[in-house]
């Protein structure tokens, strides 16, 4: 979600990382307000896992998340879920896919901006790193 987590991946081999969820708060992706001030109100335990078995999700904890993830499926008070999609969600109703790290973003940057900031952080970060190891050494 923010330039230390790719730093990090990347410190452990990996060779990317996936970012998607921080896109979501970006001008370009094109999502209701409410699910970009869903992304932005998140704290860092503010997704949730539902479903079971090959098909799960993570998604950002609301109402239709505490329905969705009642393991008995009953029906309750009239209540649905909706995809955001459908137009017919509201911020409660909706079912709104978000990595765990949902809760690092607390801002709305165009993608250019968003992927300037991981990679000059990124340096700056790994220069203090590098020197930290070659004073220590």
């Amino acid at each position: 979600m923010d330039y230390r987590g790719f730093l990090a991946a990347l410190a452990l081999g990996a060779e990317g990382v996936e970012i998607g969820t921080r896109f979501l708060t970006s001008p370009e992706c094109n999502i209701p307000r409410y699910y970009k001030d869903a992304v932005l109100d998140s704290s860092e335990t503010g997704t949730v896992v539902v479903g079971d078995g090959t098909m799960t999700l993570r998604i950002i904890k609301n109402s239709a998340a505490k329905f969705f993830g009642n393991r008995n499926r009953e029906k309750s008070d009239g209540h649905r879920i909706v995809d955001y999609i459908s137009g017919e969600a509201d911020s409660a109703s909706a079912i709104m896919p978000a990595g765990q790290g949902a809760g690092l973003t607390k801002t709305i940057q165009p993608i250019p901006e968003i992927m300037a900031e991981f990679i000059d952080r990124s340096r700056d970060l790994s220069v203090k790193m590098r020197q930290l190891m070659e004073d220590k050494g």
